[in-house]
Parts: structure tokens; sequence; C-alpha cells
């Protein structure tokens, strides 16, 4: 697989069969290498889609596959919206949240 949404849809698509009763999921994320700038742009992306632009107050750093969000957002949701955006991103595997939340920036 080379997406986390690949990753997430394998066990979405088994979770609720007959006869399961626990998933363990273990599929391996194999991608190219992913950029710090592509992730940035895909969070860019979606806080510019929930009208929101603090884009520039969040570090973004990868390694190997990982990317570590850090900085502050003002919002619960635009927090979701920045992780989600950058674990849905080609190429990562997992992402670090040190996100802050903080409705008076």
């Amino acid at each position: 697989m080379d997406s986390w949404t690949q990753h997430e849809d394998a066990e979405r698509a088994v979770r609720n069969l007959s006869g399961i009763g626990n998933i363990t999921n273990r599929i391996s994320i194999v991608a190219p290498a992913v950029r710090a700038e592509d992730v940035h742009r895909a969070i860019e992306g979606a806080l510019e889609r929930r009208a929101e632009r603090e884009a520039g107050k969040i570090r973004v750093e990868t390694s190997d596959g990982t990317v570590t969000l850090s900085g502050v957002v003002r919002s619960w949701g635009e927090k979701q919206a920045v992780i989600s955006s950058a674990r849905f991103a080609k190429g990562v595997r997992s992402v670090n949240d040190h996100l802050t939340v903080d409705p008076y920036i």
C-alpha cells in the first residue's frame, strides 16, 4: 500500500464483516519519500477549504515517512483538518501531533 488512505480503507472493509471480533491492522505503507513541502501544501488546501488561513503557523518536518506537526491552530476542528491532511498525503506512514489549540491567535 502506498498511502494511509488505502491502509484505513482496507481496515474499514473488514471491520463490520460477520464473525470479525477484533482487527489488528499490520499493513505496511510503502511509498516514495514524503516531502515536507507537499504535506504543507496539503494542509494549506485543507485550511483554505475550511476558510481558515493559518497554515503559516504550522511547522512540518518529515523523516522516513513520519510527519511531525508543531505550531498553533485556532480550533479543534482546524487541528483535525491539519492532522487529516498530513495523514492522507501520499507517502505518509505516521503523524506525530505536537499542535497546540489557541483560539486567541
